[in-house]
């Protein structure tokens, strides 16, 4: 609830918090023990796959990785999964 009070009410429809299925959730999205506080994103197509993620600080770098992603996921194009470049 902490998080969700943080979130402005209009982003609602754009993010959701996972509650169960955490297990699942963690091995899709290459769930590192060693930093159990890194914060997780995963970019989801209009279908609901996964199309890509990423975790660890943020960081400009991560923000161009995001960034081209997303230009590819509206032009159709597959991405590859995970988060391939460093922070």
């Amino acid at each position: 609830s902490r998080l969700r009070k943080q979130v402005p009410a209009g982003l609602y429809g754009h993010l959701f918090i996972a509650r169960e299925g955490q297990a699942a959730l963690k091995a899709a999205l290459g769930f590192d023990s060693a930093s159990p506080d890194d914060p997780y994103l995963a970019l989801l197509s209009a279908a609901g796959d996964m199309a890509w993620f990423g975790h660890g600080p943020w960081s400009q770098g991560r923000q161009d990785e995001l960034a081209e992603a997303l230009q590819l996921l509206r032009q159709g194009v597959k991405i590859p999964l995970g988060s391939s470049k460093a922070p």
